[in-house]
């Protein structure tokens, strides 16, 4: 029994100029963009996966964000979907960076000294630092001293999660 001929017309940079730049897809997972445009090109993940020398199971954790992929295979993806050289490799990082200032825990942070008068209706020990980011600097400058609310300007400050306003 013959196998089914499957050969796959990859986007070639002549034909058809599939240039993403970086700034326009800046908030959209790496993802989702790759998924589209195998689609619109009706390309499977398989066969993907057997061009960039992956398994299936390994690329399919990769668009879906669950596995970071080399800078080999982000290249080799850059080449075959025709993206612009390292545009995979730019995406990945910078949802990555995402990533880690999204998983800084209380676990690895140490809060400011704040008398406990200041929060007197809640217990400290369940407020979350960086979630409950914006309650915490409305309450330290509506009731914290000067040393308290100097304090918290600096540890938000440290963690580099934006600007940090206290009246």
């Amino acid at each position: 029994m013959e196998e089914p001929n499957q050969s796959v017309k990859f986007v070639d940079y002549n034909e058809k100029m599939m240039i993403r730049r970086f700034s326009v897809y800046k908030g959209i997972p790496l993802g989702l963009i790759i998924k589209k445009d195998l689609k619109r090109n009706s390309i499977s993940q398989k066969v993907l996966a057997d061009k960039v020398g992956i398994s299936y199971s390994s690329m399919n954790r990769a668009l879906n964000g669950k596995r970071v992929l080399s800078d080999e295979e982000a290249s080799c993806i850059d080449a075959i979907m025709g993206y612009e050289e390292s545009f995979t490799k730019q995406m990945q990082s910078y949802f990555l960076e995402k990533d880690n200032k999204k998983n800084i825990s209380n676990e690895t942070i140490i809060p400011p000294y704040i008398r406990a008068c200041v929060f007197w209706d809640i217990d400290l020990g369940k407020l979350d630092w960086i979630k409950h980011r914006q309650f915490i600097i409305n309450r330290v400058s509506q009731y914290g001293n000067y040393e308290e609310r100097e304090n918290v300007e600096n540890f938000y400050s440290s963690l580099n999660l934006g600007t940090c306003i206290i009246c």
